[in-house]
C-alpha cells in the first residue's frame, strides 16, 4: 500500500502470505478474532519507507539503503507493547543427567530440584510478545533463531499449557531481498516446516508472511 504524505512517498507493510497448522488460523478468527485483527493493524500501520537505514557493505550493493532488522525489530515491540503484548521468561532447572532431567518441560516452580543428586542448572527462554494465551515471535534474525522459536519456545509454552497458539512473523522474499543476507523468509521457512510432517511442529502455529 503506497500513498503521499507531503512530498515522501510512504510504503506500509502488508500480510502477503499465511500458512495455519493444527488448524491455528481457524482458531484465532474464531475464539481470538480480536488478536487476530489487532496483529494484522500492527502490521498495516509500520511504515517501511522509513525503516531502509542499514547501508550495505556488500560488493553488488555498496551503499545501497536496506530495510534494517534492528528497526523493525523496534518498530514491531513500540506498537505491540503498547497494546499489552508482554515478554514471557518460563523458568526451568536442567540437569546433566538424562534420568534427573525427565519432567525437564515442567516449570522450574513444580520441579524438586532438591531430589536430584546433580546439581541442577537453572534457566529460562525469553519470548518477545504473549497476550490472551497467543505467543508472538518477530523473526528478523537467522534461520536457527526461527527453528528455536518454533521447536523450542512456542512448543515449551504451548505443553506448559501457557498459550494455546503460536504466530511466527517472518518477511517474504521480496522483501528479504531488500536486507542483509541470512535474513529468514517466508517461502523458505515454509518449505521446513512442511518438511517435518503433518504432525510436527506439535503446536498450533501460524506463520505470517509480511512485505511492503
Amino acid at each position: 500500500i503506497a500513498g503521499r504524505v507531503g512530498r515522501r512517498r510512504t510504503t506500509v507493510l502488508r500480510v502477503a502470505e499465511t500458512y495455519s497448522h493444527f488448524g491455528a488460523e481457524e482458531f484465532m478468527m474464531v475464539r481470538r478474532r480480536h488478536i487476530w485483527d489487532e496483529l494484522k493493524q500492527v502490521v498495516e500501520s509500520i511504515d517501511a519507507s522509513k525503516l531502509r537505514t542499514k547501508v550495505s557493505q556488500e560488493q553488488r550493493r555498496l551503499g545501497r539503503k536496506l530495510y534494517s532488522p534492528i528497526e523493525l525489530n523496534r518498530a514491531f515491540k513500540s506498537s505491540l507493547a503498547a497494546l499489552g503484548w508482554d515478554e514471557q521468561h518460563p523458568q526451568y532447572w536442567g540437569f546433566d543427567q538424562p534420568e534427573s532431567g525427565a519432567e525437564s518441560s515442567q516449570r522450574a516452580k513444580e520441579q524438586d530440584a532438591a531430589a536430584s543428586q546433580t546439581e541442577p542448572t537453572h534457566f529460562y527462554y525469553l519470548t518477545d510478545f504473549v497476550k490472551d494465551r497467543v505467543a508472538l515471535e518477530v523473526q528478523f534474525g537467522t534461520y536457527s533463531h526461527v527453528a528455536h522459536d518454533i521447536l523450542v519456545k512456542h512448543l515449551g509454552l504451548y505443553y506448559d499449557n501457557v498459550i494455546d497458539v503460536a504466530i511466527e512473523i517472518v518477511p517474504m522474499k521480496e522483501m528479504e531481498a531488500e536486507m542483509s543476507p541470512g535474513v529468514p523468509y517466508y517461502e523458505r521457512v515454509l518449505y521446513n516446516l512442511l518438511q517435518l510432517g503433518r504432525g510436527r511442529p506439535n503446536v498450533p502455529l501460524i506463520l505470517i508472511g509480511i512485505a511492503p
